[in-house]
């Protein structure tokens, strides 16, 4: 991939840490196999005729494809594409106007779709096959006057059903259940006041949670329609600045962490415990002048919890 002018908008890697996928401002999306990048450049293979045959195991194993030994080029829209998801059955990108599933090297085999389309690009070669295709609803003003299609800044997908509901974030200020199976919006949670940045699972108490423009974080009940149940803010003191950019819960759903930039323009994020709504704790830190950009939580040696914060700034800060 040519790295000129490309900004990457959204990352993950696969359950097994094997692929990793990024997507970017000219509507492609990397996927790169992390088992030859690791074995190319480890250390504890010392013996070269070992690491030959190493890396012709994984290049033969790796299911990338013919002619392809360890990257692969998605051109997946027309335009940018802000969010993406990955997950063991497929990959799922949010663009301008509609979020695409697409067949992915890591899939198995046997697993397609009765209506999938192949995607072409300029020069006329199958780069992948897409599975599904979602178009965010047009919201009905005035007249009956649509509104554009809103673009789709975050992806959630429910592992515990083994992907068959999707969640998104939308630019109109609505969230969104989809179904995959019937390819149609289950739920629509409305309440917020601008465009989403962001949306999390926390599947253990069947609860969604959504980051916002309007500086506020909202937890939904995902079982009943139009259900909020709580409204997190950033801070309490009055402000433009407010804006809630990132959300994570723990993986057993005890906690909740989202963050972004405060009333005062500085980078901040809050920790809540999910069944209480009790703040546990808040964080501002200079290093993060103008806005915590992500969250995500990660598992000590020890089997403590920790979180990972990243903003504006050269650091990334581990709590």
């Amino acid at each position: 991939m040519d790295a000129s002018g490309v900004t990457v908008f959204g990352s993950g890697f696969t359950p097994d840490g094997r692929y990793l996928a990024c997507s970017d401002n000219f509507g492609q999306v990397g996927i790169w196999n992390m088992e030859y990048y690791l074995f190319q450049n480890s250390n504890w293979v010392h013996d070269n005729e070992t690491k030959t045959e190493a890396l012709e195991t994984i290049s033969t194993n790796s299911n990338l494809g013919a002619g392809v030994e360890k990257d692969f080029l998605l051109k997946a829209h027309k335009t940018p594409i802000y969010s993406i998801a990955v997950t063991e059955n497929f990959l799922i990108t949010g663009a301008d106007e509609e979020i695409k599933g697409w067949k992915t090297p890591w899939m198995n085999q046997g697993s397609t779709s009765s209506n999938a389309k192949s995607d072409v690009d300029g020069g006329g070669n199958a780069v992948g096959k897409c599975l599904f295709e979602l178009k965010t609803p047009q919201l009905e003003g005035l007249r009956g006057s649509l509104s554009p299609w809103a673009e789709t800044n975050g992806i959630a997908v429910d592992e515990v059903t083994n992907t068959k509901y999707v969640f998104s974030a939308a630019g109109d200020g609505n969230a969104y259940c989809w179904d995959l199976e019937t390819q149609k919006v289950l739920t629509t949670f409305s309440g917020h006041s601008d465009y989403l940045h962001c949306i999390s699972l926390i599947c253990q108490n069947g609860l969604i949670a959504t980051g916002s423009e309007d500086g506020t974080c909202k937890l939904w009940d995902r079982r009943a329609k139009q259900n909020c149940v709580a409204t997190l803010e950033l801070d309490e003191s009055p402000g433009r600045e407010k804006v809630v950019t990132c959300t994570a819960a723990d993986s057993e759903g005890n906690w909740l962490s989202f963050g972004g930039q405060d009333s005062k323009g500085f980078g901040r994020f809050r920790v809540i415990h999910v069944a209480s709504r009790s703040l546990i704790q808040t964080s501002q830190t200079e290093r993060h002048m103008s806005c915590v950009q992500t969250l995500d939580y990660s598992e000590g040696s020890g089997g403590e919890t920790n979180l990972v914060c990243g903003g504006d700034s050269f650091d990334i800060e581990h709590w």
